[in-house]
């Protein structure tokens, strides 16, 4: 771009040395040159408009992703509280039958030393023990009482030992049962923590895609802006060659101008001081002079700005010098009539003409026939009115005409 921005300045400097007058249409480059560069500038930004804008739709995607990714990461942690709620739940239970277990155990060991106690004291003096019973009886029914009494001691050690070892086996099952449950609630939340540090793990890597799309927008809208610029240094080369060519025109307007003007100097008759021949050959009278005269038509003094001469219609009106037509029409006061341009600002007019010969732009000799007397217009009688006008002023005829 700086080697682009450089090459506009060289350009413009080119431009702006150029005299005005000496231009002509040869620039360091042309209009539509630039204008195909701006162009192509606008193109490119165009296109980085559009990855711009597809950046954008992909942060817009990712982002929608990770919210629901989020959301489900939400309820996942939202399971794990509970189950992780549950294991000190199922702690608590195996705290609790571990206590029941450590009571159970307490009772048999009790029991068990007491029945070792008896069985030890029968074994050891079990023949003197028969011997005091039967010795110590009142009667044989009352020995059966006292050995019954011992049998059901015995019995009663023994099925309280078997109760004691059951209820021991079924707490040990209960425990185990809930060590086993505990166990694995916390499998389940080892494998619900790994699918959270795995959805924590995407959205950490989405967080990380999106931060790339950010850059490379961040990148993008630099290019956009550096281009924007080339394209303003590229309008301004534009609008500046625009003057040129404007300036260029002008100039070239200007001297075609001249060189017409100079032209039509050049074509137009000049005035050599010579004597103007009489308008109306062979007709030599004059019914109204130049000057103050009685108005035909209302009888008051009016001005009278040439000379009346009157003749036949039809008859013949010449132009009184050299010169160029320049008007030749019908006029309501004037009827048809002509002006035509000698030079040096001086004009002759005729008017009042039956018929106009010439036309607007013609060039005649003197003594060409231009006109025929007629009485068109405000006119009282066939004549002509004959005028002489020097730079815009009516002056006395006679001054010209012989």
């Amino acid at each position: 771009m700086k080697r682009f921005l450089f090459g506009s300045v060289c350009i413009l400097a080119l431009a702006c040395v150029i005299v005005v007058s000496d231009m002509v249409p040869l620039y360091a480059t042309s209009i539509q040159e630039e204008e195909s560069k701006k162009q192509e500038l606008e193109n490119n930004l165009e296109d980085i408009e559009g990855v711009i804008s597809n950046l954008e739709q992909y942060i817009d995607d990712e982002e929608a992703y990770i919210n629901q990714v989020d959301a489900e990461l939400t309820v996942l942690t939202d399971g794990i509280y509970d189950l992780q709620d549950q294991v000190k739940a199922k702690k608590k239970e195996i705290k609790a039958k571990k206590k029941e277990i450590k009571a159970a155990q307490a009772d048999i060991d009790v029991q068990y030393e007491s029945m070792k106690k008896r069985i030890q004291f029968m074994f050891e003096n079990g023949d003197a023990m028969y011997s005091q019973m039967i010795l110590g009886s009142e009667n044989v029914s009352d020995f059966l009482n006292r050995a019954e009494y011992i049998n059901e001691l015995t019995t009663y050690d023994r099925e309280q030992l078997t109760k004691l070892q059951k209820a021991k086996k079924k707490l040990n099952k209960q425990k185990k049962k809930l060590e086993n449950e505990q166990a694995s609630l916390e499998q389940l939340i080892a494998d619900e923590e790994k699918k959270r540090l795995d959805m924590e793990t995407l959205i950490a890597n989405k967080k990380e895609v999106v931060d790339g799309y950010t850059a490379d927008i961040s990148e993008q809208e630099a290019a956009a802006l550096e281009i924007q610029a080339e394209i303003e240094a590229q309008e301004a080369i534009i609008a500046e060659l625009v003057e040129l060519e404007r300036k260029r025109k002008e100039e070239e307007e200007r001297r075609r101008q001249e060189a017409l003007q100079q032209q039509q100097n050049a074509n137009l008759p000049q005035y050599d001081g010579g004597q103007f021949l009489w308008p109306v050959p062979g007709y030599y009278r004059i019914s109204s002079e130049y000057g103050t005269r009685s108005d035909p038509f209302t009888g008051l003094s009016a001005w009278h700005n040439g000379l009346d001469i009157p003749a036949p219609e039809g008859t013949p009106i010449i132009a009184a010098y050299s010169g160029e037509v320049i008007w030749a029409y019908h006029s309501s006061s004037a009827g048809n009539w002509i002006g035509i341009d000698h030079g040096d600002g001086i004009v002759t007019i005729y008017m009042h003409a039956s018929k106009l010969l010439v036309s607007e732009g013609d060039r005649v000799n003197a003594g060409d026939t231009i006109a025929l007397v007629g009485t068109t217009g405000r006119s009282t009688g066939n004549h002509l009115h004959f005028t002489v006008r020097v730079n815009g002023v009516d002056e006395n005829p006679h001054n010209y005409v012989g």
